[in-house]
C-alpha cells in the first residue's frame, strides 16, 4: 500500500508543477484536491480554472518515514522554486522556522546534516552550495551570505525569523 508520499500538481497543458504536497495516507490527499476541496485559496482557485480538467497527480517521493515528511516536503518545494516552477506554497510552517537564540546556525545543520546521514560533501551537492560554505557555517563563521544560509535551511524545513527579545 502506498503510503507517506510527497506530490506535485500538474497543470495539465503547461506541465507546471503549482502545488507541492504531502500525504500519509497514499494518494487520498491528492485525490481530494481533484475534488476543489483546498484550504488554500489559490490551488482551489487554480483547480477550478482549469475548467474540468484534472492537476496531474505526480508522486516525488515514496515510503518516507513519517518524522521527516516536512522536511522532504520543504526540500522539494525548494527544488522547485530553484527550477522556477509556479509553486503556491511557498510559506514555511511556522513549526518549522529556526529562531536564532534556540540555535547557532551552523550547530542546526550539522546535526540535521548528520541526522539525515549526509556527509558535508552529499550535503554540499545535494543543496547546490559549495563544500567550503558548508564547512565554515558549520564550523561557525560570522558572516555568510544569507541567500545561501537560507538555501542551506531550507533542506531541513527551516527558516531565519526576527524575535524581539524580550
Amino acid at each position: 500500500m502506498l503510503r507517506n508520499i510527497i506530490y506535485g500538481l500538474e497543470c495539465p497543458n503547461t506541465g507546471k508543477v503549482y502545488y507541492v504536497g504531502i500525504s500519509e495516507h497514499g494518494l487520498d490527499r491528492p485525490y481530494e484536491h481533484l475534488k476543489k476541496s483546498h484550504s488554500s485559496n489559490d490551488v482551489r482557485d487554480w483547480v477550478l480554472s482549469l475548467n474540468g480538467q484534472e492537476p496531474v497527480i505526480c508522486i516525488l517521493e515514496r515510503d518516507i518515514d513519517k518524522a521527516d515528511l516536512r522536511t522532504r516536503q520543504q526540500y522539494w518545494i525548494s527544488t522547485m522554486l530553484q527550477r522556477k516552477e509556479p509553486l503556491f506554497n511557498r510559506m514555511i510552517p511556522a513549526e518549522s522556522q529556526l529562531r536564532f537564540y534556540d540555535y547557532r546556525v551552523g550547530e542546526f545543520i550539522k546535526e540535521q546534516r548528520r541526522k539525515n546521514k549526509l556527509t558535508q560533501r552529499d550535503f554540499a551537492n545535494k543543496s547546490g552550495l559549495g563544500l567550503r560554505f558548508v564547512r565554515d557555517i558549520e564550523q561557525g563563521k560570522e558572516s555568510c551570505r544569507m541567500d545561501k544560509v537560507l538555501q542551506a535551511l531550507m533542506m531541513f524545513g527551516a527558516t531565519l525569523v526576527p524575535v524581539v527579545k524580550h
